[in-house]
């Protein structure tokens, strides 16, 4: 995965509160059914995030739209 931003930074809040476009490609190299990914992206996000309630609904909304994916998909948000 990938997180594309206007200019390059290491700190997840500057990523979190930047007003510029930002983009997250994702390109599978197998099959992943929609449940584990979104159970993944959670996790992650709570361990990696001290505000994941805050960021709760953005999450949410990204993840209603996941489905299951296939080797070499791509997923771009």
């Amino acid at each position: 995965m990938g997180f594309i931003l206007e200019t390059k930074s290491k700190d997840p809040a500057a990523f979190l509160s930047a007003t510029s476009p930002k983009q997250i490609v994702m390109h599978f190299v197998r099959d992943v059914d929609a449940k584990k990914l979104r159970d993944a992206f959670t996790e992650g996000m709570e361990a990696a995030n001290k505000n994941y309630e805050a960021h709760k609904a953005s999450l949410d909304k990204f993840n209603s739209t996941i489905t299951d994916v296939v080797k070499n998909d791509l997923i771009m948000d």
